[in-house]
């Protein structure tokens, strides 16, 4: 797999998008819409939600977030 955000990781899920989302909302303890925020972009996590997303996705933080202003 080549380097790529949450975003684009999110969008190349399809139909697994759903699960993704509320795997993340579980792991992360936030609503069904913030997690929904972050996969989208709109929103980053902060430090701590970051890095409990790559570890489910099992993909550096540097890389899902590249620019992240620190939440």
């Amino acid at each position: 797999m080549e380097n790529m955000t949450l975003a684009c990781y999110y969008e190349d899920l399809g139909k697994a998008q759903v699960n993704f989302r509320k795997k993340i909302q579980e792991e992360c303890g936030v609503s069904l819409a913030t997690a929904s925020r972050w996969v989208n972009g709109k929103i980053i996590p902060r430090k701590s939600d970051r890095e409990k997303i790559a570890g489910i996705i099992g993909r550096p933080v540097e890389e899902l977030f590249p620019n992240p202003k620190e939440a």
